[in-house]
């Protein structure tokens, strides 16, 4: 709330909000998925730019719970248009830890109907996708240096 209201009162000022933004960055990541919603159920009753704030710095935390809440913004149709859109191109490049479980989830978001009827959704979505898995399972050695495979297990087979 405090870096939305500086952005809409003085746009050019950075004030202190630079680390703010770096200390959302740190703690959303720890959220789970039900404190994100909770979170949202506050933020989407307040000011357009103070919810598209919130919805940036969930995407951009790269966790699953906030990979999984972007999927349900979508999915119920909480956020659509060019906001959808950009939040579902970003979340295969911030992913932070891909499980099959979360390729699933991708999958299932690219069936639903929301999805489905936006060609440009559909279309980020499949890029999103193959932009995930190409991270993934384009270089072992690269995704070992970005993921966490022991943690995670291994993503990438013949299945």
């Amino acid at each position: 709330r405090t870096v939305a209201k500086d952005l809409k009162e003085t746009p050019d000022s950075e004030k202190d909000n630079l680390e703010r933004l770096a200390i959302i960055g740190r703690v959303l990541p720890m959220f789970s998925l039900d404190e994100l919603k909770s979170l949202w159920q506050e933020v989407k009753t307040l000011d357009y730019p103070t919810m598209t704030l919130f919805v940036d710095c969930v995407v951009q935390s790269g966790s699953n719970p906030a990979v999984m809440l972007i999927k349900e913004l979508v999915e119920t149709e909480q956020i659509t248009g060019a906001k959808a859109t950009w939040a579902l191109a970003a979340l295969g490049y911030f992913a932070k830890t891909p499980t099959r479980q979360l390729l699933h989830e991708f999958i299932n978001l690219l069936k639903s109907r929301p999805v489905q009827a936006s060609t440009e959704m559909k279309q980020t979505t499949l890029a999103s996708i193959a932009d995930l898995l190409n991270s993934v399972c384009g270089s072992r050695f690269l995704a070992a240096k970005k993921y966490p495979v022991s943690v995670m297990g291994d993503f990438c087979d013949h299945k």
